[in-house]
């Protein structure tokens, strides 16, 4: 305790007094009922920083509460009674860093602080008494506040009835020199002679508490927190988990594709590693039904005015998050990047600024957390036995798992191959176990979820507060770096970046860039020109893993692969001893050797299908896989694994043998789904059913998930039979008669993809819905269109100077003129463009209406480089009390959308919610749109409870608001409740039906 540190805290509205602790410069800790005061927060708060004996003597100013944000409402009821003041003016003061402490043992531990109560008030003057706090605090003790402080001296009653120890509340009370707390409460019942402390390690839990502790502490001051015995401060235990974190540091320096590289030594993980960015996605995003989301948008500009680092993702206090990315998007590169690196900063001991906890990574596939039985730290300990390759001793025991690393610090959970599981059931099962393990009190796990996007919006189960953040692609330099630092395994430095510089211009006069933006695609592009430089590059997706399973199997020499497969027959043949017998167990052998590429793309469709697990009940089924009666089953398994390892097809997993990436899955499987011309025909009429304009409506195309189906229509395209122009009609049908989706899903297949798809039909559909916009089509269709034929290289002009006219034109309907420049601020090269349109049309009071300038703010926001811009049109509109309070709140919501406004569009949301002057049903909709906002929907929920339970609110808002809190995770059972209440009502009965209807109409779409 330093008594120069000692800080008086006066209050205004109600008037008051406390005491306080000065952990940095600016930051004063105190206790929260100093400054909230029945249920209301005080309107004025001063600070007094110093003791007249100590340092530079008292210095009074201003202050005003950082933690909790009043803005962010009325704490939660289980807060602890901590608050944190943020000074006007910095206070220096000499001496160290504020250390942490957690008392523990049985023996009480001596403690001391001091304050401000009132008992030491005796000059009746204007002078500050301190007074001096010590005695013991036995941690066995309880109370509901949390420590139990015994004190040594204690005041006697006063005679004018008032509480001696008031004023004493938020001392700081240390142990062993570590801040274990900050007094909240006296004892009558003990004649004055005990104290009562809430516990700061629980308010360190808090992200928001431990970050502003973290950065704006005392220089050196962190959020670790020591255990504390009678004794002094307990050892920390990290060297047990030492070993553990050289194998991991080792293993995240390992490409998680090892298996796929064909010629020398693979280059390490951390040599071509090329960094994404990532942006948030909201909350209700979700896939398409045909899932792999997001996998077109070949000439949309990369960067967005919300992408920042993925690491950023890494170093929040989010509990629980996902990354999402379409197939081969990155999402085990990156996850094994951060093992390597989270596990090489906890052993130099380094920390990122801002970061509250010290993180242990542990990578887990999912296929390791199925199963009902199966424990979350059951699971990691298995991962940790995985390492034994990297390191000595890595294997930690499940007990060790199911409690923290040590004070201050978590285990980083990075879940890898969930879309890899075969069925929703299973994904479910995983999410749940994971949402249930980070939500333990206290914290022991965080964890970053990586999947392809889901269809039937799967990770629902999860709730709208677990945040989303989608991996994007590379960008043209991203593309250039990867093969630079990829060729270099080959070339010397200065030649590898001129063969880069030649390999990426390749694939733009191919087409083929966008492409390999993705990166798996990059590697395998870059795998194949290493090999062969002198090699055409492929023509498109399929084509490039036709190419390259050629090269990791069949023409393979390096890996002598036919030798391999040869020895492994030898070796069965040999385990029989007659003559007989050798023959026929060589004869079934040497069949299953034969047919090992059409086995391949059996065991995949088995696999892709969900049925069976393992190699050996997955082939069991074909016909030409009998186990000869002379081998034992089991050897038999090992023979059939023998020869797929040899392959480089199929690699070891966690749970058996299994394809390197899904995306390998889906080209085997798609492959033996158009295996022949029979099957082609069948997969053919389930695909794209033949129209019949007189009784179908309109054509459709089967729901499978994007990626496989490009795999599947490229192979019918590709066959030399009728079902190739059939196919070709069929898509033709599709693209003239299909709906607007039916559209983007053939754009997605095509421009995204590169899949063999006849564009011309597509074209020229694009084409008549510009010129000769129809009444049946939507309004907007003429627009996307123009977007759609921007994303073609040959039409990538066309396309942008028709967004241009579309927005140019004063006839269009302004919606749509938005649309089109909001598009174009999406495409290289055209950003500047659009942002000079949608800055005039803010300032365009007179023409445009005010929702709509809204929307030109909005969509100015959302360029990139334009945030700040179309941010503060959005504060001008929300503070403009001429407009309607719903435009006033739509630019609220939008504020509330962007990074670094996210606080202030949320408080002008609560501000709106709670204005009585505004209409019911305006409240209601500000209060749902703070729900909406991640970090904000218990906020949103706590106002919607309170409509709901209002008989003054509208009878028809109240069945709203009812509607809304059926939505939101821990509230729908309440909003059920409600709805159900309601339906008895014979006033508000048609309503709350209706609004029942639509929920259970939700569900069915979703499950």
């Amino acid at each position: 305790m330093d008594p120069q540190r000692l800080v008086l805290v006066q209050t205004g509205g109600p008037e008051g007094s406390g005491s306080g602790y000065l952990l940095g410069p600016q930051l004063v800790l105190t206790a929260l009922h100093v400054v909230r005061q029945e249920s209301r927060w005080v309107r004025k708060v001063s600070a007094r920083v110093g003791h007249p004996r100590y340092g530079a003597g008292p210095v009074q100013g201003p202050a005003r509460v950082c933690w909790p944000d009043p803005q962010r409402g009325a704490p939660s009821g289980d807060a602890p009674d901590v608050a944190l003041l943020w000074l006007e003016k910095p206070v220096l003061t000499e001496g160290g860093p504020v250390r942490w402490g957690r008392p523990g043992g049985v023996a009480p531990i001596p403690f001391e602080g001091a304050g401000f109560p009132a008992f030491a008030d005796d000059s009746r003057g204007t002078d500050v008494r301190f007074e001096y706090l010590r005695g013991d605090l036995p941690a066995v003790s309880t109370a509901s506040v949390g420590w139990v402080l015994n004190c040594h001296e204690w005041p006697g009653l006063r005679a004018d009835g008032d509480r001696p120890w008031a004023g004493a509340s938020g001392s700081a009370v240390f142990c062993h020199g570590r801040l274990v707390g900050v007094v909240a409460e006296d004892n009558r019942t003990m004649a004055w002679r005990r104290l009562q402390a809430a516990p700061v390690h629980e308010a360190l839990r808090c992200p928001d508490f431990a970050g502003l502790v973290s950065r704006h502490g005392h220089p050196g001051t962190g959020t670790d927190v020591d255990e504390l015995t009678a004794e002094g401060v307990a050892v920390a235990p990290q060297d047990t988990v030492r070993d553990y974190l050289r194998a991991a540091r080792k293993a995240g320096e390992r490409h998680p594709y090892q298996s796929l590289f064909v010629q020398g030594a693979p280059p390490s993980l951390i040599d071509v590693f090329v960094r994404q960015a990532s942006n948030r996605v909201s909350g209700d995003w979700q896939a398409s039904s045909h899932g792999d989301g997001g996998i077109v948008a070949p000439r949309a500009a990369r960067g967005t005015a919300s992408a920042e680092p993925v690491e950023t993702v890494f170093h929040r206090a989010d509990r629980l998050c996902v990354l999402l990315a379409g197939p081969g998007g990155g999402k085990s590169t990156t996850l094994r990047m951060r093992l390597h690196d989270a596990a090489a900063d906890v052993l130099v001991g380094a920390r990122t600024a801002g970061e509250a906890e010290q993180a242990v990574p542990v990578w887990v596939s999912a296929r390791t957390l199925t199963g009902e039985e199966t424990r979350v730290a059951e699971a990691l300990a298995a991962a940790t036995r995985n390492l034994s390759r990297y390191g000595r001793c890595p294997e930690l025991p499940e007990s060790r798992l199911r409690e923290r690393p040590w004070p201050g610090a978590h285990w980083h959970l990075l879940v890898d191959d969930l879309d890899e599981l075969p069925t929703a059931a299973e994904r479910r099962t995983v999410l749940e176990k994971l949402a249930s393990a980070v939500a333990s009190d206290p914290p022991i796990y965080r964890c970053v979820i990586a999947t392809r996007p889901l269809a039937e919006d799967e990770l629902g189960v999860l709730g709208r507060h677990v945040p989303r953040y989608e991996l994007q692609p590379f960008t043209a330099d991203d593309l250039n770096r990867y093969a630079e630092r990829y060729f270099r395994s080959r070339w010397p430095e200065q030649e590898a970046a001129v063969r880069a510089r030649r390999f990426t211009q390749a694939l733009r006069n191919a087409s083929l860039e966008e492409l390999a933006r993705t990166p798996l695609m990059a590697f395998m592009l870059c795998q194949l020109h290493v090999i062969d430089p002198e090699h055409p590059l492929p023509d498109g997706r399929t084509t490039a893993y036709q190419e390259f399973t050629r090269l990791l199997y069949e023409n393979n020499e390096s890996k002598r692969v036919a030798d391999s497969h040869e020895a492994s027959i030898r070796r069965l043949v040999e385990s029989v001893q007659s003559a007989r017998g050798r023959q026929e167990v060589d004869a079934a052998a040497r069949q299953v050797h034969v047919l090992l590429p059409e086995l391949i793309e059996y065991l995949a469709h088995r696999w892709f299908t969900g049925r069976e697990s393992s190699v050996t009940e997955a082939l069991t089924s074909h016909e030409a896989v009998r186990c000869p009666r002379q081998v034992r089953p089991d050897r038999w398994a090992a023979f059939l694994e023998d020869l797929l390892l040899h392959t480089g097809l199929l690699v070891h997993r966690a749970d058996g043998l299994g394809f390197p990436h899904r995306t390998f899955l889906e080209h085997h499987a798609a492959r033996y789904a158009t295996r022949d011309e029979a099957a082609r025909a069948h997969l053919l009429d389930a695909l794209l059913p033949e129209y019949d304009p007189a009784t179908d409506g309109t054509p459709r195309l089967a729901n499978v998930p994007l990626s496989y189906l490009g795999f599947l229509l490229d192979g019918l395209l590709g066959a030399d039979d009728f079902g190739a122009s059939e196919t070709a009609t069929r898509l033709r049908v599709l693209a003239e008669h299909g709906e607007m989706s039916a559209l983007g899903l053939l754009m997605a297949l095509g421009a995204g993809l590169m899949s063999r798809l006849p564009m011309e039909p597509v074209i020229r559909r694009l084409h008549h819905l510009i010129e000769h916009p129809s009444v049946y089509d939507p309004l907007n269709a003429p627009v996307y269109a123009a977007w759609w034929l921007a994303q073609l290289d040959e039409y990538a002009q066309t396309g942008a100077e028709l967004l241009k006219r579309f927005a140019e034109d004063d006839g269009n309907r302004v919606w749509d003129r938005i649309t089109a420049v909001g598009f174009l601020g999406r495409l290289d090269g055209q950003q500047e463009f659009a942002a000079a349109w949608l800055t005039d049309w803010a300032g365009w009071s007179h023409w445009l209406a005010d929702d709509e300038r809204v929307a030109v703010a909005e969509a100015l926001a959302r360029i990139e480089g334009h945030l700040e811009a179309g941010a503060k049109w959005l504060v001008r509109f929300t503070e403009d009390t001429g407009l309607a309070a719903r435009d006033r709140m739509t630019a609220a919501r939008g504020l509330a959308a962007l990074p670094g406004h996210r606080a202030a569009g949320a408080a002008w949301l609560v501000r709106f919610a709670e204005d009585p002057a505004i209409d019911d049903h305006e409240r209601l909709w500000a209060a749902w749109q703070l729900a909406r906002v991640d970090e904000y929907e218990k906020t949103g929920a706590a106002l919607l409870t309170r409509f709901v339970e209002d008989t003054a609110f509208g009878g028809t808002e109240r069945v709203w608001t009812a509607w809304c809190l059926a939505q939101l995770d821990g509230q729908r059972e309440d909003g059920y409740r409600w709805l159900a209440r309601f339906s008895r009502d014979s006033t508000l009965c048609t309503e709350a039906d209706e609004r029942l209807r639509d929920l259970a109409e939700n569900t069915i779409r979703r499950f």
